[in-house]
């Protein structure tokens, strides 16, 4: 047998391999050299499979962070998004504020022009003065119809109405 290990001992995979096709097929050197070379490959085999394993665990791993890195990026675009449709809204209501305090003093000035146009038609002497009314065209008695509604009634131009 110890002639035998001095075969196997200290043998690179490829000597092993040349030893054993120069030996006799089921003879005790070809079986121990043949033997040897199965355990090179079985712990060949073994090493890379824990580098396969150390490999799966790797991209295990940035699986999970890329995971965790996606619901994180989803959380903030979520935020981002509900940030935005509140900015939207602020906004929103700022410029109809402003367009409001802007359209106010325009919408006074013409309410007190109808309203004076109005004012001079209230009065039933005045339907009969030739040309006379709220606008250009029109009648005391027309502009009276027109904005009697917006204003009220007047009971002496009622009158002479009916």
């Amino acid at each position: 047998m110890t002639d035998i290990k001095r075969y196997v001992e200290g043998k690179t995979q490829q000597e092993l391999v040349e030893i054993q096709r120069n030996s006799v097929v089921d003879g005790d050197i070809y079986k121990a050299v043949t033997f040897e070379i199965q355990r090179i490959q079985q712990d060949t085999n073994n090493i890379q499979i824990d580098n396969l394993i150390s490999e799966v665990q790797k991209l295990k791993d940035i699986t999970s962070e890329n995971s965790d890195s996606s619901k994180r990026f989803a959380t903030w675009s979520l935020m981002i998004a509900v940030v935005a449709i509140i900015s939207s809204f602020i906004i929103g209501g700022v410029q109809i504020y402003l367009a409001k305090i802007q359209v106010n003093p325009i919408l006074e000035q013409e309410y007190r022009v109808e309203r004076s146009s109005y004012e001079f038609c209230k009065e039933p002497g005045n339907w009969d003065i030739p040309g006379g009314g709220s606008t250009p065209g029109s009648t005391c008695k027309e502009a009276y119809i027109q904005l009697k509604e917006k204003f009220g009634a007047y009971p002496a131009a009622e009158k002479t109405l009916k």
